[in-house]
């Protein structure tokens, strides 16, 4: 087994994941951005590309008009990444507690 420790990296633009290439819902524009979900807070301009849930999509495409935004149900990234719908669901949230324990959801500051 692989050591996970830089899997998820604390930055000052978001949780960075270094081997996938991409920022869980970074605070200002990176190449691609993985969105949990559709808020204002997590919906910001200047990714290149953005890749976030179904149930999403319609309110990201709204806030994020004319941006690259694709989805995947839950059960489609499952699929995908080989492992069950109820997984997906609890590293997305996993994800969403490690952000906001490194980082102030309103301002952007790191709490280090």
């Amino acid at each position: 087994m692989s050591d996970a420790s830089d899997l998820l990296v604390a930055t000052d633009i978001g949780l960075t994941c270094p081997r996938g290439g991409f920022v869980i819902d970074p605070r200002r524009g990176v190449e691609l951005a993985l969105l949990t979900h559709g808020h204002a807070d997590h919906a910001r301009r200047g990714s290149s590309h953005y890749v976030a849930t179904r149930t999403s999509l319609p309110l990201l495409r709204h806030r994020l008009a004319g941006a690259s935004v694709e989805g995947l149900a839950y059960g489609e990234l499952a699929s995908v990444l080989g492992i069950a719908e109820g997984t997906v669901k609890s590293r997305l949230a996993r994800a969403r507690s490690a952000l906001l324990e490194h980082f102030d959801p309103h301002t952007g500051a790191s709490h280090e």
